[in-house]
């Protein structure tokens, strides 16, 4: 009997320590670590990481807590709220929460922390007890308090700023030589002298404003005076124009030439229009400069209206036409004569305009030309034709010598 109770005994602590030994496979995988709004982990600050864990062992394990721990064993962050079974393939993600201790190592932004996890797990097999379990050490950036003089400006005084880097941060003073701190903040001013300011303006307790100037002009941030702005600036017998002095001119228009007027003080020439003249220092219209300008039935001449003598050269006589509303007589050429209103050209006005045998008569019409026998028409003239006058001729000495002859022979 005793033996039976000692081999019992045997098999139940070995299976007791096969069960204690009994390990799966899983993985674990962080999601977030959530250490504050700057993600910066500091020393003392509270802190949350999201965590999934997967099973890759056929076997089915049961978690109920879960815990970080520091590189010197401290727990640092725990979930002892969970319990849930992962059968195989499935995974779970939860959050593991805590304060934040001092870094494991480094100072800095070099400082680390160094963690690892460690779970309550039970595995679902005969006689398998509750155990933890461990992962190996992570590591990543952890400020020391010391570290971390500030979160924000609010943490530093009014003439400071909170100044950051790589999660390093502390209070330094703002920088600020061209105007004043206020809310952590340099306001810069407008300007600290004249030439931070346009042209026509000055620095005035720090701000640019318009160079004050009453007659003037404003130039390189100050007031450049005119000669003058009114006449009572430039003194007895002189006026201001265009803030210069001159002397004065005229004071009105009986002071300068009929052509001209007084205008500011000084004789100006009048500029008429195409249909005035001048007269007495001004511009007078002409009572017409066109037709148009009459009315119906009057036409203008030298800048006068008269009625129409004419419409038409009908209402004229015949020698004459109707030009601007007269009549007139034509001008006609030398060799032309007025008739119905309009110049008609003669037959001829020379001999040269006829035919050899005719000539141009004093009705300047071409006439034929009647000779007598002893002539011949030459040059449109009837000229005498010599070989038959001495021919007469001869022949009349002749008789005249014969009868001489006879009359001396009957002595």
């Amino acid at each position: 009997m005793d033996k039976k109770l000692i081999i019992t005994g045997q098999i139940i602590l070995f299976l007791i320590f096969i069960s204690s030994n009994v390990s799966a496979t899983w993985t674990l995988t962080e999601s977030n670590w959530n250490c504050g709004s700057d993600n910066c982990c500091v020393e003392g600050d509270s802190f949350g990481v999201t965590i999934t864990i997967k099973n890759t062992d056929p076997n089915t394990f049961n978690i109920d807590e879960a815990y970080i721990i520091d590189k010197n064993g401290n727990t640092i962050a725990s979930n002892k709220g969970i319990s849930f079974a992962l059968a195989k393939g499935e995974s779970k993600t939860f959050t593991v929460s805590g304060i934040l201790p001092t870094p494991s190592s480094g100072t800095g932004s070099n400082a680390k922390l160094e963690y690892k996890y460690k779970f309550h797990i039970n595995y679902d097999c005969f006689l398998c007890m509750w155990k933890h379990e461990e992962t190996g050490f992570y590591s990543r950036q952890l400020i020391s308090k010391s570290d971390h003089g500030c979160d924000g400006d609010v943490d530093c005084s009014s003439k400071e700023h909170c100044s950051i880097s790589n999660c390093v941060s502390e209070c330094e003073p703002i920088p600020c030589p061209r105007g004043y701190i206020s809310d952590h903040k340099c306001i810069e001013y407008e300007c600290m002298s004249d030439s931070d300011c346009g042209d026509e303006y000055q620095c005035k307790n720090y701000k640019c404003v318009l160079v004050p100037c009453e007659c003037g002009y404003r130039s390189g941030h100050a007031c450049i005076k005119y000669d003058c702005c009114s006449d009572s600036d430039c003194g007895t017998g002189k006026y201001c124009d265009n803030h210069k002095c001159y002397n004065i001119e005229c004071e009105n228009n009986d002071d300068c030439d009929n052509d001209e007027k007084c205008e500011g003080y000084t004789c100006v020439k009048l500029k008429c229009g195409s249909c005035e003249y001048v007269s007495d220092h001004r511009c007078v219209r002409y009572d017409c400069c066109t037709d148009a300008d009459c009315g119906t039935g009057k036409y203008c001449s030298n800048h006068k209206c008269y009625k129409h003598e004419c419409m038409s050269d009908s209402d004229c006589l015949g020698v004459q036409k109707c030009s601007n509303h007269k009549c007139t007589p034509l001008s006609c050429g030398e060799c032309e004569y007025a008739t119905n209103h309009q110049c008609v050209k003669y037959d001829c006005c020379s001999n040269n305009d006829c035919k050899s045998n005719q000539h141009c008569d004093e009705k300047h019409t071409c006439s034929d030309l009647v000779c007598n026998s002893i002539q011949t028409i030459k040059n449109h003239k009837c000229e005498l034709n010599l070989p038959i006058v001495w021919g007469i001729g001869i022949a009349v000495l002749i008789v005249i010598i014969v009868l001489i002859i006879g009359i001396r022979k009957k002595r």
